[in-house]
């Protein structure tokens, strides 16, 4: 068994302060009342600090997906450390004796046990100056702030699917921000923590936002969404959800195949079926279709994935030549690799491997930013391209590491290995 963060600090800090990050202490169970709590605040610098000291690299994790409102802290909290203590203790592991790291965590555990900021904004001020400004932002009440700059998206309503975390969340937030009336997406219970308290963080800010369940293994759930979501229109659709699997093509099931080609594809050709029948009444609108470094390189143990991002390309430019003269533009995002929940749980040692050429991965609100451009009249004449944000590794001969072998690290099996609330079981009989 993993260790636990209050296990992680008392090899470094006094165990009664340490005692504070045990998540059944009386200090973490009052309810969450804002998303600028300080102890959310302070959550977010821990993860901020500990990744940019593994890598250098402002990489940051939004902990509002693990946090609800009107639910006691601890909850959040107990979520939040299934990714955040590997994170730390693998950083603190490799300079045990750093009086920096144990003076943050000796400011963290103040902050979960009074509340009190005063000794952590010194640590928060050093994060924003080299980059990381969420923390910061959070306690300010600025985390949605309208960004200065241009574009804007008033009274346009965006749908994102797969919105429950990693870059369809950011994007959802990116829009909110924007001033967009936003749709979010989850697939099932076990998987709608975060797109529930997106909704309550933009909320909290404001701003407009609503969400919806549908398991896109399904196809009457793809039709049921599709129908809610699309019933007062759509001006913006990111079709975002899908699963990344990493196993080997002869190991790989037909349950497994159906899943992930159900998720991944059919769901976006169905749902931007549904979408264009609103679009070309107004005569106008954009859909985003998600694509991935896997649709355009081959990399051993992706046959699935790859199968169903390569299909993607080939869709959004018949798409956006079908609909070229409807005035719907259709365009496809190939992020490169990005600091997401689901990296983190996997490879705690994330932030400090390196992309190529560009010695840095994205974080999701990098893919989300592009996005919303592309998604503006100031981009009003393109259509049909495949437009790559991977640091330019798709343009090197490698993009690190040998395409040749199965990767170690195996994606997808967290949500395949799921039975949704219908009792719909992934086994094949």
């Amino acid at each position: 068994m993993s260790k636990t963060l209050f296990e992680v600090a008392r090899e470094f800090i006094p165990e009664e302060s340490a005692m504070v990050l045990i998540e059944t202490n009386e200090t973490l169970k009052s309810q969450v009342k804002s998303f600028s709590d300080p102890k959310i605040a302070g959550t977010q610098c821990l993860i901020d600090y500990f990744l940019f000291r593994q890598g250098n690299y402002p990489y940051t994790l939004d902990v509002t997906q693990f946090f609800r409102l009107n639910e006691p802290f601890n909850i959040g909290y107990s979520v939040s450390q299934e990714v955040i203590t590997p994170v730390v203790a693998h950083t603190m592991s490799r300079e045990p004796k750093n009086q920096e790291y144990k003076n943050f965590l000796d400011c963290y555990t103040e902050v979960l046990q009074s509340g009190g900021i005063d000794a952590f904004l010194e640590f928060m001020n050093i994060l924003t100056s080299e980059g990381s400004k969420k923390s910061r932002s959070l306690l300010e009440k600025k985390f949605l702030e309208t960004p200065k700059e241009t574009p804007l998206f008033r009274d346009k309503k965006v749908v994102v699917t797969g919105s429950n975390t990693g870059i369809g969340r950011e994007i959802a937030l990116e829009f909110a921000r924007r001033g967009a009336r936003v749709v979010l997406h989850y697939p099932t219970e076990q998987f709608s923590r975060g797109a529930l308290s997106a909704v309550e963080l933009i909320q909290e800010y404001g701003g407009s936002a609503q969400v919806y369940r549908g398991d896109f293994r399904r196809a009457d759930e793809i039709y049921s969404f599709a129908n809610n979501v699309f019933r007062d229109g759509v001006d913006i659709l990111i079709n975002d959800a899908g699963i990344t699997l990493s196993k080997p093509f002869e190991e790989t099931s037909f349950i497994e195949l159906r899943d992930v080609v159900s998720v991944n594809l059919v769901a976006q050709y169905l749902i931007a079926q549904k979408a264009v029948r609103h679009m070309e009444r107004q005569g106008k609108g954009v859909i985003i279709n998600m694509s991935s470094n896997h649709g355009i390189a081959g990399k051993a143990g992706h046959s699935v994935y790859a199968m169903t991002k390569a299909g993607i390309l080939g869709l959004t430019r018949e798409l956006a030549m079908e609909y070229a003269r409807k005035g719907i533009r259709v365009n496809a995002i190939i992020p490169g690799g990005v600091m997401t929940e689901s990296h983190l749980r996997l490879m705690p040692n994330f932030a400090e491997l390196k992309g190529k050429p560009i010695q840095n991965w994205n974080n999701p609100e990098d893919i989300a930013k592009v996005i919303a451009y592309y998604c503006s009249d100031e981009t009003r004449n393109v259509t049909g391209q495949q437009i790559i944000v991977d640091g330019g590794m798709s343009a090197a001969l490698t993009g690190g590491g040998d395409a040749t072998e199965i990767p170690e690290v195996l994606f997808g099996r967290r949500f395949l290995e799921q039975v949704n609330a219908c009792g719909h079981d992934l086994r094949y009989d």
